[in-house]
């Protein structure tokens, strides 16, 4: 009689484990999974019949671009790369700490050269 109240208490310590553990999952299946390598292609506009020809490049999403050799325009003095035509101080484009988010077009900016 001992051995059968031993089997019944042990499948009673046992049985709640083996259906309730798997309802449990320390995983989050209902989570979007992330996606980490989203191409992003970025242009140069470098405004120049001297320089023309920088290849795009195609970056990750959250990945920095490669700075390319500055342009050149005859008469003109390159100041830096702008994510806007309009070159507002906000939108110059910081090789080593801005990151590709979207695909993107970089704005060479040009000064007129001042001789003397």
């Amino acid at each position: 009689m001992k051995g059968k109240w031993r089997t019944i208490l042990l499948i009673l310590l046992i049985l709640p484990i083996v259906v309730f553990f798997p309802a449990c999952s320390c995983n989050d299946d209902t989570s979007t999974p992330v996606v980490t390598d989203i191409p992003c292609t970025v242009h140069f506009f470098t405004m120049s019949e001297d320089t023309f020809n920088i290849p795009k490049q195609t970056i990750n999403k959250g990945g920095v671009v490669r700075r390319p050799e500055d342009p050149i325009k005859k008469g003109y003095v390159f100041e830096g790369w702008y994510t806007s035509n309009k070159f507002e101080p906000e939108t110059l484009w910081r090789f080593d700490i801005d990151t590709v988010q979207n695909n993107m077009t970089l704005y060479a900016k040009w000064s007129i050269r001042k001789y003397g």
